[in-house]
C-alpha cells in the first residue's frame, strides 16, 4: 500500500515537496507507529523532524496504535511556535 503524506511547516522546507508518498506494501497492518517507520526508512532527512511531530488521520490526530487505511488523508504536522 503508498500512502500519501501532506506535510507542512517545516516538513516542506527539508523535503521540496508539499506531499511525499511512502510504500507500506510490506506490512501486513499499517499503523501511525509503522507508517513512522517507514517515513525515516525512505526520507531520513526527516528523521528528526518525525519524532517530533503529530500525524493526523482523516483530520484527528493520532495515536501510535491508530491503524491507517488506503485511502486515508495522513499529514505530518511538526511543532509550530508563535506569539
Amino acid at each position: 500500500m503508498r500512502l500519501r503524506i501532506e506535510l507542512f511547516a517545516v516538513a516542506v522546507s527539508v523535503v521540496g515537496e508539499k506531499t511525499i508518498e511512502v510504500d507500506c506494501s510490506n506490512d501486513e497492518t499499517v499503523t501511525v507507529a509503522v507508517l513512522r517507520e517507514n517515513i525515516i526508512k525512505q526520507y531520513p532527512g526527516l528523521a528528526g523532524l518525525v519524532a517530533i511531530s503529530m500525524i493526523a488521520v482523516d483530520h484527528e490526530y493520532a495515536n501510535p496504535d491508530r491503524k491507517v487505511l488506503a485511502g486515508s488523508e495522513i499529514g505530518l504536522i511538526p511543532p509550530v511556535s508563535g506569539g
